[in-house]
């Protein structure tokens, strides 16, 4: 593989880590109930702030084992069964819409963009690179493109793909055709860049796309199960945009 026109990047565990927010939380929750106070809504007292409970409750609804493992959940659906568990009856879509963007907001604070990352963008543009972003989400397009523009990241990017918006999550084929369409470039021009290797790796391979494996926020795997390139360093990853494929396990 040679000639590389186009890079694109899965998001959490690539670009960027993740910790649960609990401050920024905990400053939403006075909004949050105020929300709900709006609709004639009130939550039972508990041993957390409601913030911190609707947070747990969505988390372990999204990561739930699904009937089918690649169909990306809706997640208006999860905020309306969480929602009323927690208060009790429905709740109307304009508080859940209020309470969905109040959360989502609050986690911008639990998010840490991997240092060098905004150089190693912007060095893959001034190559004239097409670079996208293709991630695996079941938050609404509108709030990551909020997130991303916090983050100072969305500037950097030709075509964002989430799988929130195609239905499917990596590594089914429909998330990389559009994710292709949308660079309008041919996949064996095109690096693919994550951190895992079945999501990731595997389905950029069957798409025709170029795997790499980034070791830069996650250091753990094991490099000799990946089919493909390895870099421990942005640094890494430009050389082998700007040299082609392959480079050796590691970053060459």
């Amino acid at each position: 593989m040679a000639g590389i026109r186009a890079v694109a990047f899965d998001y959490g565990g690539t670009l960027v880590g993740f910790r649960v927010p609990v401050a920024a939380l905990r400053a939403a929750d006075a909004a949050m109930l105020a929300a709900l106070g709006a609709a004639g809504l009130r939550p039972a007292a508990g041993p957390q702030p409601f913030a911190l409970r609707l947070d747990a409750a969505v988390e372990g609804a999204v990561s739930a084992p699904r009937a089918v493992a690649e169909r990306e959940v809706d997640i208006r659906a999860v905020y309306d069964t969480v929602l009323t568990a927690l208060l009790g009856r429905p709740v109307p879509p304009a508080t859940r819409e209020a309470l969905l963007r109040l959360h989502q907001t609050a986690w911008v604070a639990g998010v840490r963009v991997a240092v060098g990352v905004p150089a190693m963008l912007a060095a893959l543009r001034e190559m004239r690179l097409r670079v996208g972003l293709c991630s695996n989400t079941p938050y609404p397009p509108e709030l990551m493109r909020a997130q991303l523009a916090r983050l100072g990241l969305i500037d950097h990017f030709d075509v964002l793909c989430f799988s929130s918006a195609v239905g499917w999550r990596k590594p089914h084929p429909a998330i990389f055709r559009e994710l292709a369409r949308g660079l309008a470039v041919p996949p064996a021009a095109t690096l693919f860049v994550g951190d895992e290797a079945r999501a990731d790796l595997g389905g950029a391979r069957d798409a025709g796309m170029g795997p790499v494996l980034a070791r830069v926020v996650r250091r753990a795997q094991d490099p000799e199960r990946v089919a493909g390139a390895v870099i421990d360093d942005w640094p890494a990853l430009v050389r082998l945009a700007r040299e082609g494929w392959p480079v050796p396990a590691g970053g060459g």
